[in-house]
């Protein structure tokens, strides 16, 4: 099983439109090849003190020791808070912690679990750029945010490869030149709609 465990994000692998493109909180949803599980939009830079919590939610679900659960969070991060909080060009330092914080909560769920633990990295931030659900402003714009997607990302496979946690992204190739977000992968300005799906399934294939 490749399980898919986090944020709003997780849907993306198991819709079959753009119309109900949002799966339940705390249901684990089979699809295909892929299982997703949503939780609510936690932050990594919170997160780590959500692990209790978390290994909760993992332990009402069968998962295998040959099984891989691929997180996924820190889109909220880039969308809502990073850049609201850089101040004196220290970005870097910033999204150094957000980062190390998230890889706290992997190691942790690497040693109390025997399934392998990966990271699904935050996709291209969508185009939407008003207020979220969880009631707070989107970062400037798709560009800015992006900025933000790749040096986060960047830091977080440095992170994965040095604790052994396998990791995925296709931030990328949601991405155009200009680092302007390619919307018709999307299907609300947000997240990731049924075109997108083969993507995921390229970037996954190794696993399937």
């Amino acid at each position: 099983m490749i399980l898919i465990f986090g944020d709003s994000h997780t849907s993306a692998f198991s819709i079959d439109n753009d119309v109900e493109f949002m799966i339940p909180d705390e249901k684990l949803i089979k699809k295909d090849v892929f299982s997703s599980y949503r939780t609510l939009p936690y932050t990594c830079y919170n997160i780590y003190n959500k692990k209790e919590l978390i290994c909760n939610f993992l332990k009402t679900i069968t998962i295998n020791h040959d099984d891989i659960v691929f997180f996924s969070y820190g889109e909220t991060d880039i969308r809502c808070h990073i850049g609201f909080n850089i101040v004196n060009n220290n970005e870097d330092e910033i999204i150094h912690n957000v980062v190390i914080n998230y890889i706290k909560l992997l190691i942790y769920i690497k040693s109390k679990f025997n399934f392998k633990v990966g990271c699904y990295f935050p996709i291209a931030s969508g185009i939407y750029n008003g207020v979220n659900g969880n009631g707070r402003n989107s970062f400037k714009n798709d560009i800015e945010r992006n900025k933000l997607t790749l040096k986060f990302n960047e830091k977080l496979q440095k992170e994965c490869i040095k604790y052994n946690i396998l990791y995925k992204d296709i931030s990328k190739k949601l991405m155009d030149e200009n680092l302007q977000t390619k919307n018709d992968y999307y299907c609300d300005g947000v997240h990731l709609g049924i075109k997108s799906k083969q993507i995921l399934l390229d970037e996954f294939h190794d696993f399937i």
